[in-house]
């Protein structure tokens, strides 16, 4: 006879109800929290849907409008923006404000330039420049 005594315990399954139980009360506590953590993800990002709205609003020479409401970091972006607006806005008008005085000063030697073809006999005005 053999002296040796072995002890099976029969094969438990995968999933047991211990599993069962965790993985439900998990699940319940995720959805619980998920839906405060979407509330607040929307109060905090509605400031920065503002801000990009009034970016695509934004036209060269109108104010903008730029949203003063939420954290001090995107109350700062939204100022900093606005400036950066502005900027833009007065770079513009004084790339249009240069471009008008150039306009203005070609304006003499471009009609002096026409008067002169004007002045030259038909066959040296109707031949064509080879500059190419």
């Amino acid at each position: 006879m053999d002296k040796w005594r072995t002890v099976r315990s029969p094969d438990r399954p995968l999933i047991t109800s211990w599993h069962v139980v965790t993985f439900g009360g998990m699940g319940f506590a995720l959805i619980l929290l998920s839906i405060p953590a979407w509330i607040i993800t929307r109060r905090i990002s509605r400031p920065l849907q503002h801000l990009a709205s009034a970016a695509q609003a934004a036209r060269i020479g109108s104010p903008l409008a730029a949203p003063q409401e939420g954290s001090r970091e995107v109350r700062e972006l939204a100022v900093a923006f606005s400036d950066m607006h502005d900027r833009i806005g007065h770079h513009v008008e004084g790339r249009t404000t240069m471009l008008a005085a150039i306009a203005h000063d070609l304006g003499t030697p471009l009609s002096r330039l026409a008067f002169h073809i004007e002045g030259l006999p038909e066959a040296a005005r109707a031949r064509r420049c080879r500059c190419r």
